[in-house]
């Protein structure tokens, strides 16, 4: 019988089937029936495949992840920032990164992670975001004045490391006057 997996973020209690968990795991068949549940890991369901991830180690990636996207300090240096977006090494995104880079309010950014919430697949897909996401609450400020405070956007896992989600990134982009991305 294939098993499917949903989780539960630090913060987020939730219930499945009756089944209630709070920083938990609990693992379910097709029908969705508990099969067993544990603690400390995370599993996050998705139309292929279920990805395994620690939320203390994520939550302290997606964190510095935006941090280091929404810095001034780092936005001319489009191969970095490419790491660091969904989607972003695609050479059609190279003139939205250039743009970013070139933006004179976009180099005196900082940003601040106000909170980070491990999602279920069905949320990450009424998002338009892959699963697994991280709903991420976060102020943006450019030399000390908030410019976007408690702005709302999401990080996906890709493979091993979480990013910016392409959907946040070009959002931010277009707002700030750049190109659409394509």
């Amino acid at each position: 019988m294939r098993r499917f997996q949903a989780v539960w973020g630090v913060a987020t209690c939730l219930a499945v089937v009756g089944v209630a968990a709070c920083g938990s795991r609990v693992e379910l068949d097709t029908s969705g029936v508990a099969l067993q549940s544990s603690a400390n890991s995370a599993e996050v369901a998705s139309s292929s495949s279920v990805a395994s991830f620690d939320e203390a180690a994520a939550t302290t990636q997606i964190t510095t992840l935006f941090g280091e996207v929404l810095n001034g300090a780092n936005v001319a240096n489009i191969d970095f920032e490419a790491q660091r977006i969904e989607g972003a090494t695609d050479p059609s995104m190279r003139p939205i990164l250039e743009a970013n880079g070139s933006n004179t309010i976009a180099q005196t950014l900082t940003t601040t992670v106000d909170s980070v919430k491990f999602v279920e697949a069905e949320e990450c897909d009424l998002a338009g975001e892959s699963s697994p996401c991280a709903e991420v609450i976060y102020t943006v400020a450019s030399s000390g004045t908030e410019l976007l405070k408690a702005q709302k956007g999401f990080a996906v896992l890709a493979g091993e490391s979480w990013v910016m989600s392409r959907n946040t990134f070009c959002g931010l982009a277009e707002l700030s006057g750049g190109p659409a991305c394509p």
